[in-house]
C-alpha cells in the first residue's frame, strides 16, 4: 500500500486552483473576442484620394473620396504637395454634397490647398465622393511628388466629430512625354531643285529627360555620317557637309535615329526623308570653226565695224551743223 505524502485538503486545493485558472482563460478569450469582433465586422472610415499621372505640362483627374462613412454632413481635407512637380488647379463639382469644394479652390498656398463641402439636412452614408481633383504637371519626366491629407476635420449632419478616421494618401508621378522625334529638316522633306552643294540640316528633340547624344545616327544614301551636333539634350542640331557634291537630279535619302536619356530608355522610329537635287544645265551652244584664233579675229573685226560706224556718224552730224 502507498501512502501520499500530501494531507487531504491539498489535492482538493489542487484541483481548485486549476479550475480557476481554466476559468480565467475561458473569460479572457472571450473578452478578447468580444473586443475584437466589432474591429472585424465595422469598416473604418477612410479619406483617400487616388494616384495620377501625367505628361509633362499634361493634367491627371483623380477622386477625392470618403469610404465607408455614416451620417456624414461636412468635410474639410488639407491636401499638400511638391510645388515644383505638381498644381492643383480645379475642383470639380461632381461631389455627392449639397455644397461642393469652391472650384477652383481659393483657399491655397505654396504646396497646399484646403477642400471643403457640406450637406444641408440628410447625412450621407458609405463611400462618398468629396469632389475630383484635377493636377497639372509642373515638373520634367520622372519627377513625383506626394498627395498628403492633413488636418482633416470630418463632422456627422449633428456637427459631432466621426472618429476615427483613417487616411489614404496617394502619389503623383510625370511620365516621360514619348519618344525623341525630328523637325526642322533643311533641304525639306520632297523638297526638288535643291543646290548640289547643300549641306543637310535636322533638329533631334525630346520633351521629357532629352536626347542621347550618344545614340544618334545620321545616314546619307545608307552610308552612316559624322554631322556636326550642338545644341542641348532637349534640341540637337545635326549639320552635315558633305565633302562632294551631290549628282545632278539625285534623289538623297536621309535617315536618323535616337533615344532619350530615360531608363529603360525610348528610341524612336527611324526617321527617313529624302529630297532631289537639280537638274544638269544644259550645256552651250557651239559655233562651228569659232574658237581659238578665229575667235579673235571675229571680234577684232566687229571691233573696227563699231568703230567705223561710229566715225562716220559723226561726220554726218558734222556736216548738218
Amino acid at each position: 500500500m502507498k501512502y501520499s505524502s500530501k494531507r487531504p485538503g491539498t489535492r482538493r486545493r489542487d484541483e481548485n486552483r486549476k479550475t480557476a485558472a481554466t476559468v480565467f482563460f475561458a473569460l479572457s478569450a472571450l473578452l478578447l473576442a468580444a473586443f475584437l469582433l466589432p474591429a472585424t465586422v465595422a469598416a473604418a472610415t477612410t479619406i483617400e484620394i487616388g494616384d495620377g499621372s501625367a505628361e509633362p505640362n499634361g493634367t491627371a483627374v483623380v477622386p477625392l473620396m470618403i469610404k465607408d462613412v455614416t451620417n456624414a454632413g461636412s468635410v474639410e481635407v488639407n491636401l499638400t504637395f511638391d510645388e515644383t512637380v505638381v498644381n492643383v488647379t480645379g475642383t470639380d463639382t461632381s461631389s455627392d454634397f449639397d455644397l461642393p469644394p469652391q472650384n477652383p479652390p481659393t483657399q491655397r498656398g505654396p504646396g497646399w490647398v484646403v477642400i471643403n463641402a457640406m450637406q444641408f439636412s440628410t447625412g450621407l452614408d458609405g463611400d462618398v465622393k468629396i469632389c475630383d481633383v484635377t493636377l497639372q504637371a509642373k515638373g520634367v519626366a520622372g519627377d513625383t511628388s506626394p498627395l498628403e491629407l492633413t488636418d482633416v476635420k470630418l463632422q456627422d449632419i449633428g456637427g459631432s466629430d466621426i472618429f476615427p478616421v483613417f487616411l489614404s494618401d496617394g502619389d503623383f508621378k510625370i511620365l516621360e512625354a514619348g519618344t525623341p522625334y525630328t523637325t526642322g529638316w533643311d533641304p525639306a522633306d520632297g523638297a526638288t531643285n535643291v543646290p548640289t552643294d547643300t549641306e543637310i540640316v535636322v533638329h533631334v528633340k525630346d520633351d521629357g529627360k532629352g536626347v542621347d547624344q550618344s545614340t544618334i545616327v545620321m545616314k546619307v544614301n545608307g552610308q552612316v555620317v559624322t554631322p556636326t551636333i550642338t545644341g542641348t539634350t532637349a534640341d540637337y542640331t545635326l549639320t552635315y557637309k558633305p565633302t562632294t557634291d551631290f549628282g545632278y537630279g539625285q534623289v538623297v535619302w536621309v535617315t536618323v535615329d535616337a533615344a532619350d536619356l530615360n531608363t529603360p530608355p525610348n528610341a524612336m522610329p527611324q526617321d527617313k526623308y529624302s529630297f532631289t537635287t537639280s537638274a544638269k544645265p544644259p550645256a552651250p551652244v557651239a559655233v562651228p570653226g569659232l574658237n581659238g584664233m578665229g575667235l579673235a579675229v571675229v571680234i577684232s573685226a566687229l571691233t573696227v565695224v563699231l568703230a567705223s560706224s561710229a566715225s562716220r556718224n559723226a561726220a554726218k552730224r558734222r556736216k548738218k551743223n
